[in-house]
């Protein structure tokens, strides 16, 4: 049996499929031959853990040329990041989509699965420091290889002291414990 593809939808960017598989219906040449390089698509798939249909539908597929893969964003619009599951495996088809008048061939997609890794496996490679700054404490992880550029902060927790959660520390060796950790978002 062959082992399937896994996604990590946190870390992975697109979804990838090679390009002389996606053939237009009349010349039954690849797309990419006769100068179409963006495709309106559905995926239809099958959840093989809870044994279901998953349709996205309305997806660009955009044909990179240098790669000789089309791709279509995990965080595109419809979000797939929003859609497949953690720990779940599927198989399916990329069907053209209704609006679509480029007459694609269906084809398959073959077993993959998503794993997006848990968040303490991820935090464990992540550098991090503390930074307390107008009465608030916070811990900041980092892009490895970026500690201390902003840019490239992941993920903030609030840093406390005492027992109860509701005090920042005042210094970094006072830190007894940590709030909630959520994705950081450079305003």
């Amino acid at each position: 049996m062959k082992h399937a593809q896994v996604i990590n939808i946190n870390d992975d960017a697109v979804m990838a499929f090679i390009g002389d598989n996606v053939l237009e219906v009349g010349t039954q040449l690849p797309f990419h031959t006769i100068d179409v390089y963006t495709l309106l698509v559905d995926m239809k798939l099958w959840d093989l853990m809870s044994n279901a249909p998953v349709v996205i539908a309305g997806i660009s597929m955009i044909y990179h040329i240098d790669a000789g893969y089309w791709t279509v964003d995990i965080d595109g619009s419809p979000s797939i990041k929003d859609i497949l599951q953690d720990r779940h495996k599927y198989v399916g088809s990329v069907w053209e989509n209704t609006l679509e008048s480029e007459n694609l061939i269906p084809f398959q997609i073959t077993e993959f699965a998503v794993d997006n890794e848990s968040l303490d496996d991820i935090l464990m490679r992540m550098s991090y420091e503390i930074v307390i700054d107008g009465g608030q404490a916070d811990f900041f992880w980092y892009q490895v290889g970026h500690h201390g550029e902003e840019a490239y902060r992941k993920f903030t927790a609030p840093a406390y002291e005492g027992g109860v959660g509701s005090t920042y520390a005042t210094d970094p060796s006072r830190v007894t414990h940590r709030g909630a950790i959520v994705p950081y978002f450079v305003v």
